[in-house]
C-alpha cells in the first residue's frame, strides 16, 4: 500500500489556489479597467419592442444598472435604485436588462418601479462591459466617463451615501472599483471604521 505523496498534494494545492486568485484577479481588474474609459453609445431595446439609444454624449449625470431578472440580487438592487431615484432628481438612473423580454417583463410587472428599464437585445452592452457578474453598476458623468462599477448587491444606505456622493455639484464622482471604505459614522454608527 502506498502512501500520501505530499509534493504532489501541495502542488495540487498551489495550481487550485494560482487558478481561483487569477480568475478573481481578472475578474477585479476587468471591473477596474472600466473606470475612467468613455461609455459607449448604447443600442438598446425598449420593453414593448421599439429600437432605441442612450446616447453619447448625454451630458449629465446617470447611473446604469446591468442586471438579469433571475438574479436576486439584481432585484434587490433595482429595487433599492428605483426607490432612492426619487431622492435624487439631478441624475438620470437606467437599467439595461441581460435577460429576455419576457422575464424582464415579468419582473417588472411584479415590482414598483421607478426609473426606465431597457433590454440588450443584440447584447452589446454585456459585450462591451464584459460582464461577468451582476448586478453591475455604473456611475457616469457628464463627459460619459465611467467613474465608478461596483458589482454585487449593498445595502441600501451604502447606496444612498454613494449617489449622495455622486450627485454633487462639480464633483466627477470619486473613482475606484469596490465598497465604499470610509463612510458616514453618523449614518452608519453601528460599522466600526477600519484604521
Amino acid at each position: 500500500m502506498r502512501g500520501i505523496n505530499t509534493t504532489r498534494v501541495a502542488y495540487s494545492v498551489a495550481l487550485g489556489l494560482f487558478v481561483v486568485l487569477t480568475i478573481g484577479g481578472y475578474l477585479a481588474l476587468r471591473s477596474d479597467s472600466l473606470v475612467g474609459s468613455p461609455r459607449p453609445d448604447l443600442p438598446l431595446t425598449s420593453l414593448s419592442g421599439i429600437p432605441t439609444r442612450l446616447p453619447v454624449p448625454y451630458l449629465r449625470k446617470h447611473v446604469l444598472l446591468l442586471f438579469t431578472p433571475s438574479c436576486s440580487h439584481c432585484r434587490t438592487e433595482l429595487h433599492q435604485l428605483s426607490q432612492l431615484s426619487r431622492h435624487f432628481p439631478s441624475l438620470a438612473f437606467y437599467a439595461v436588462s441581460l435577460g429576455t423580454s419576457d422575464e424582464t417583463m415579468r419582473l417588472i410587472a411584479g415590482i414598483d418601479n421607478g426609473i426606465p428599464v431597457f433590454l440588450d437585445r443584440d447584447q452589446f452592452a454585456r459585450h462591451w462591459f464584459s460582464v461577468r457578474r451582476v448586478p453591475l453598476l455604473l456611475f457616469v458623468d457628464e463627459s460619459d466617463v465611467i467613474r465608478r462599477a461596483l458589482t454585487g448587491a449593498r445595502p441600501v444606505q451604502e447606496d444612498s451615501v454613494l449617489l449622495s456622493r455622486f450627485s454633487r455639484p462639480g464633483t466627477p464622482g470619486a473613482s475606484g472599483v469596490g465598497r465604499v471604505e470610509e463612510m458616514d459614522a453618523r449614518m452608519f454608527p453601528e460599522r466600526p471604521r477600519r484604521q
